[in-house]
C-alpha cells in the first residue's frame, strides 16, 4: 500500500525488485489519497480478499500508513470503514481478525507505523475519522533513514514539522 507520489520514485521500484529478486508475489494499490479516504480503504480490502493476500504492507508516509491500517480493518470486517469510529464506540467492534501489518515509513511525521490508530476522511460528511485498535498496532515497521534521502525537498521539511508538533 503507497500512494501516487512514491509509485513514482526510485525507492518504490527498489522494493518492487527485492521482492521480484526474492520470488514473493505480491499486488498494490496507489489508489491512496494524501488523506485517505474510507472508500479507498474499502475497495483496497476487496481486492486484498479477492487476490487471497494474507499481510499487508504500508510503504510511506503517514497516508500511506493510514491507508493501510484501513485496509486492515475492512480486510475482515463488514460494512463500512467509517462505522469503527472511534468517538461511536466504533472500537468496540474491531476484532482480532486484521491481518499481519507491517509498516515501513518514508517520512519522519506521523509515528503511524508505532500506532494503534488510522485517521480516514468520511466523503458523505467530509470530515476526519478516527478508527482506533490495539489490534491496528503494526507487528512490524522497518525504519531506515536512507528511505527519504530521495524524497523532495519540502516533503521532508513539512514531515519533520510534523513529528516537531506531535
Amino acid at each position: 500500500v503507497t500512494d501516487a507520489g512514491i509509485a513514482q520514485l526510485p525507492i518504490w521500484n527498489q522494493l518492487l525488485e527485492t521482492l521480484r529478486a526474492s520470488n514473493i508475489p505480491w499486488e498494490m494499490t496507489d489508489q491512496i489519497s494524501p488523506n485517505p479516504l474510507a472508500s479507498e480503504c474499502e475497495a483496497a480490502a476487496q481486492h486484498f480478499r479477492s487476490t487471497g493476500c494474507d499481510v499487508i504492507v504500508g510503504f510511506g508516509g503517514g497516508s500511506a500508513l493510514d491507508g493501510a491500517k484501513g485496509i486492515a480493518v475492512m480486510a475482515n470486517h463488514a460494512g463500512r470503514l467509517v462505522e469503527y469510529d472511534d468517538a461511536l464506540g466504533g472500537y468496540e467492534r474491531i476484532e482480532d481478525t486484521i491481518p499481519p501489518l507491517i509498516c515501513i515509513p518514508t517520512t519522519a511525521g506521523t509515528g503511524s507505523e508505532v500506532g494503534r490508530s488510522t485517521v480516514v476522511i468520511d466523503e458523505e460528511t467530509n470530515r476526519k475519522v478516527v478508527v482506533f485498535s490495539p489490534y491496528l498496532m503494526p507487528g512490524l515497521a522497518l525504519l531506515d533513514p536512507e528511505l527519504m534521502v530521495e524524497l523532495p525537498p519540502h516533503i521532508t521539511a513539512a514531515t519533520g514539522f510534523d513529528a516537531l508538533t506531535h
